[in-house]
This record gives structure tokens, sequence and C-alpha cells, in this order.
């Protein structure tokens, strides 16, 4: 029988005797007639058992043994070291097969390690250089930009026309876009189709290289149409609004 405080082991000995004292249990003999159910009688059973289920369970509580932080601190430098003595000694066998003749890209096909692992092993001087090179960081510390930090929206560089009536791009047809301008695989454009229009110039007004590009995609009528309903960086739109003012005002007159 578990051994426990005095309070738990009295009522554990009672769940077994049948008393506090320690007296055996003596069964009552009931006569013939039928019994009559005691409800609340039943309901204190129900509790009671409850009661000495989870005062059982406490008292195997008491007896578990509490690990430490001092121990798991042991068991992870037990492992390191076990993790450090046993890479030591795979790197020195695999030194001794490339004194023995074995070519590193031959003892990288037959263990399966990259060329890295196989490289660090036979040089034990770079694992240290690799290792000593490595950015110690503190996982809880809080990483903040520089002071002059920019989103790569505030420093993409963006190509504005110099005039519109420059831009003298197809209207019609079927296009396909370089690979400079679009490459997302589905660079063909059917130019009937208003929202396969309204993406090519989303994608030119973007990924425009020079005022080449955009003289040769663009159409100056067809952008100051399109202008209200395309989606742009909002730099993008003021960069092409304050040299074009025009396109400001048909945008609000859409709005």
């Amino acid at each position: 029988m578990l051994a426990g405080p005095p309070r738990i082991q009295r009522l554990l000995d009672h769940r077994w005797t049948g008393s506090h004292d320690g007296r055996p249990y003596q069964p009552i003999i009931h006569s013939g007639a039928p019994r009559v159910r005691d409800h609340a009688s039943s309901r204190r059973t129900a509790s009671r058992k409850l009661c000495l289920a989870r005062l059982a369970l406490r008292a195997r509580l008491c007896h578990v043994e509490r690990l430490t932080e001092e121990q798991l601190r042991r068991l992870v430098a037990d492992y390191e070291a076990d993790k450090n003595a046993a890479l030591e000694k795979r790197d020195a066998q695999l030194r001794e097969f490339q004194a023995a003749g074995w070519r590193p890209v031959d003892l990288q096909r037959v263990t399966g390690y990259s060329r890295e692992t196989i490289r660090q092993a036979l040089r034990p001087e770079t694992r240290r250089m690799v290792n000593a090179g490595r950015r110690k960081t503190n996982p809880t510390a809080v990483v903040r930009p520089p002071d002059d930090y920019q989103p790569y929206s505030a420093r993409k560089p963006y190509v504005v026309a110099d005039s519109l009536d420059a831009l003298h791009g197809p209207t019609t047809g079927t296009v396909r876009l370089p690979n400079h301008l679009d490459w997302s695989g589905n660079a063909t454009y059917d130019l009937a189709k208003p929202a396969r229009l309204a993406s090519m110039y989303r994608a030119i007004l973007n990924e425009a290289a020079n005022v080449e590009d955009l003289a040769s995609w663009l159409d100056g009528p067809m952008l100051v149409q399109l202008w209200p309903s395309l989606w742009l960086p909002p730099r993008l739109r003021q960069l092409w609004e304050q040299r074009f003012p025009q396109l400001a005002v048909s945008r609000d007159a859409a709005a």
C-alpha cells in the first residue's frame, strides 16, 4: 500500500479495512425484505469514492521524483559532449580513408554526406573557421532596422516617360512581353480583353528598365484611358502624375 501524508494514509486504510480505527470490515446481514434504494446515500458513496481516488492520486504524486533544472542542463551537456566525441571520431576515420587513397568525391558518394560536410571533416581547421564565423544571436532580442532604412517600394527605381506623345505601343492584337518585363510564364496578352490589357500596362509601368520599354509597349491615349483603373504602387503613381497632370485629372474625373 502507498505511503503518504498521515491524513491521506488514514483514509486509504479506511478504504481497505472499512473503519478509521483499523478494525476489519463486518458485513451486515439483511433480511429477505426488499431494500429501498437511498439515492442520497448513493450520491454520498459516489462522492466518497471520488474523494478517495483523488487522495490516492495525490499520494502517488508525493512520491514522484521531480527533475531539477540542473539535471536538464547536465543532460544537454552530456549530449553535446557525446556528439562532439562521435563527430571527431568520424572525421578521424574519414581522414584515414583519404590517406588510404579515397577521393573526397568517392567519400561523398558512398556516405551520402554533402560536399561541404566532407570538406570540413577532412580539414578540421575549416570547420573551426566556419563555426567561429557564425553569428551568435539572442533569439529574444528585438531586431530593429537602422534609422535610415527605407522599404523596397521607396527604393525601387521607376522609369517615367518624357512625353505621352512618345508612347506609340500596340493597342490591338496579341503581344508577348520580353522576359525582363514579365517573367510570370503568362506573358502573352490579348489586347482585346480589357483585363489583360490593364495587366500588361501595370507590368510595364512597374518593370520598365528604360524609356524605350515604355515607348515600345505603351500607348499615350490608352494610358490616359486606363490610368484610373490601374492598381499601381503609390510612389509610382505619384511620379507619373507629377510629370503628367492630365493623368491625375482623369483619375479624379473617374472617381
